[in-house]
């Protein structure tokens, strides 16, 4: 009888949960094949093809094919082949959304047991010091939301991502309140502090009496001023 050909589409290295595409052909003596896809002897009658397998559990799996016709189901009417499966490439986490005073950060992103993880800046500002570490630094943050993707690739299966923001605020200025004033012949007299580059001003009363008619500007007023 005519041989049977197995043919394994794609690559023999594949990952738990892909899938895995086997086709067989032969002569026009048969339209149907005897499979088995976890190794052993061939177990029932399909089709000739396409057949798509998806592994549950890493190993190396041997596929038989042998011709639907019982005489040519013996000797040289069989073939198969071999298929590597790894584990999944595991699942990227690139951490928690956070706000960071300065230029300076550290990244937490998941540490993969199958494949190797890699950093890239999408968008604002940002020097990935190591790439390819889950916890690598990043200088000259952005001020504002900067976005990182994790990227963790294990070929040939495919690759897992995600990202995270982390935004950035600028070191406040630095205050300043003004000269020492005396008031002579009242009660009330005016502030002078600085407006702030970067952040909001509040005047508080540390000490003494007065009360602040408006605490968020840095020329307020202040009444009710004790001697």
């Amino acid at each position: 009888g005519p041989s049977a050909k197995i043919v394994a589409t794609g690559t023999p290295t594949t990952c738990v949960g892909e899938k895995v595409i086997y086709n067989g052909s032969g002569s026009n003596n048969y339209n149907s094949l005897l499979w088995t896809f976890k190794g052993g002897t061939p177990a029932t009658d399909t089709t000739v093809g396409p057949h798509t397998v998806t592994y549950t559990t890493k190993g190396t799996y041997t596929t038989y094919l042998k011709a639907s016709d019982k005489t040519c189901a013996s000797g040289n009417s069989t073939d198969s082949v071999k298929i590597t499966v790894n584990d999944a490439t595991t699942i990227s986490n690139a951490g928690s959304a956070k706000t960071v005073c300065g230029t300076t950060t550290t990244l937490a992103a998941n540490t993969p047991t199958a494949g190797t993880g890699t950093w890239v800046l999408v968008s604002g500002q940002g020097t990935i010091t190591s790439p390819n570490s889950p916890t690598s630094t990043v200088t000259g943050l952005g001020i504002g939301p900067n976005v990182f993707r994790w990227t963790i690739a294990n070929p040939p299966c495919s690759s897992t991502t995600s990202t995270v923001t982390i935004t950035g605020t600028g070191i406040p200025s630095t205050a300043n309140a003004g000269a020492d004033q005396i008031i002579c012949g009242g009660d009330s007299g005016p502030l002078n502090g600085n407006i702030p580059a970067i952040g909001t001003g509040k005047w508080a009363l540390v000490s003494g009496a007065g009360t602040i008619v408006s605490p968020t500007s840095p020329y307020t007023t202040v009444t009710g001023l004790a001697i």
